[in-house]
Protein backbone atom coordinates (compact mmCIF):
# COMPACT_ATOMS: atom_id res chain seq x y z
CA UNK A 1 0.00 0.00 0.00
CA UNK A 2 1.34 3.39 -0.99
CA UNK A 3 0.60 6.47 1.04
CA UNK A 4 1.17 10.04 0.11
CA UNK A 5 3.94 11.75 2.04
CA UNK A 6 3.33 15.44 2.42
CA UNK A 7 5.24 18.25 3.96
CA UNK A 8 3.53 20.88 6.03
CA UNK A 9 3.71 23.26 3.06
CA UNK A 10 2.11 20.82 0.60
CA UNK A 11 -1.63 21.15 0.29
CA UNK A 12 -3.58 17.99 -0.56
CA UNK A 13 -7.14 18.65 -1.76
CA UNK A 14 -9.89 16.92 0.19
CA UNK A 15 -11.08 15.11 -2.95
CA UNK A 16 -7.61 13.57 -3.32
CA UNK A 17 -7.60 12.44 0.31
CA UNK A 18 -11.02 10.83 -0.21
CA UNK A 19 -9.85 9.13 -3.41
CA UNK A 20 -6.79 7.73 -1.61
CA UNK A 21 -9.07 6.38 1.13
CA UNK A 22 -11.32 4.74 -1.48
CA UNK A 23 -8.27 3.08 -3.04
CA UNK A 24 -7.30 1.63 0.33
CA UNK A 25 -10.67 -0.14 0.33
CA UNK A 26 -10.71 -0.98 -3.39
CA UNK A 27 -7.50 -0.51 -5.39
CA UNK A 28 -9.47 -0.94 -8.64
CA UNK A 29 -11.89 1.97 -8.02
CA UNK A 30 -11.78 3.79 -11.36
CA UNK A 31 -13.64 6.83 -10.04
CA UNK A 32 -10.96 7.31 -7.38
CA UNK A 33 -8.19 6.79 -9.93
CA UNK A 34 -9.82 9.37 -12.21
CA UNK A 35 -9.55 11.96 -9.44
CA UNK A 36 -5.88 11.13 -8.88
CA UNK A 37 -5.16 11.22 -12.61
CA UNK A 38 -6.74 14.66 -12.98
CA UNK A 39 -4.71 15.89 -10.03
CA UNK A 40 -1.51 14.39 -11.50
CA UNK A 41 -2.16 16.08 -14.85
CA UNK A 42 -2.05 19.44 -13.06
CA UNK A 43 1.19 18.72 -11.22
CA UNK A 44 4.85 18.90 -12.30
CA UNK A 45 6.01 15.48 -13.48
CA UNK A 46 8.29 15.12 -10.45
CA UNK A 47 5.20 15.13 -8.21
CA UNK A 48 2.90 13.34 -10.64
CA UNK A 49 5.25 10.48 -11.48
CA UNK A 50 4.44 8.60 -8.27
CA UNK A 51 0.72 8.58 -9.16
CA UNK A 52 1.40 7.40 -12.71
CA UNK A 53 3.73 4.66 -11.43
CA UNK A 54 1.04 3.44 -9.04
CA UNK A 55 -1.56 3.59 -11.80
CA UNK A 56 0.36 1.45 -14.29
CA UNK A 57 1.41 -0.94 -11.54
CA UNK A 58 -2.26 -1.45 -10.63
CA UNK A 59 -3.38 -1.70 -14.28
CA UNK A 60 -0.29 -2.98 -16.14
CA UNK A 61 -2.19 -4.05 -19.26
CA UNK A 62 -4.10 -0.78 -19.69
CA UNK A 63 -2.73 0.92 -22.77
CA UNK A 64 -4.84 3.98 -21.95
CA UNK A 65 -3.11 4.49 -18.60
CA UNK A 66 0.35 3.87 -20.04
CA UNK A 67 -0.45 6.45 -22.72
CA UNK A 68 -1.38 9.04 -20.07
CA UNK A 69 1.92 8.42 -18.29
CA UNK A 70 3.98 8.60 -21.49
CA UNK A 71 2.23 11.80 -22.57
CA UNK A 72 2.97 13.40 -19.19
CA UNK A 73 6.66 12.47 -19.48
CA UNK A 74 6.79 13.74 -23.08
CA UNK A 75 5.21 17.05 -22.08
CA UNK A 76 7.87 17.42 -19.38
CA UNK A 77 10.65 16.73 -21.91
CA UNK A 78 9.19 19.21 -24.40
CA UNK A 79 9.03 21.93 -21.74
CA UNK A 80 12.64 21.24 -20.73
CA UNK A 81 13.82 21.30 -24.35
CA UNK A 82 12.01 24.60 -24.94
CA UNK A 83 13.64 26.12 -21.86
CA UNK A 84 17.09 24.96 -23.01
CA UNK A 85 16.51 26.45 -26.46
CA UNK A 86 15.40 29.76 -24.98
CA UNK A 87 18.40 29.91 -22.65
CA UNK A 88 20.87 29.15 -25.44
CA UNK A 89 19.32 31.62 -27.91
Amino acid sequence: LHTRCTSAAEYVPEKVKKAEKKLEDNPYDLDAWSILIREAQNQPIDKARKTYERLVAQFPSSGRFWKLYIEAENMHLQKNNYRKEMLSA
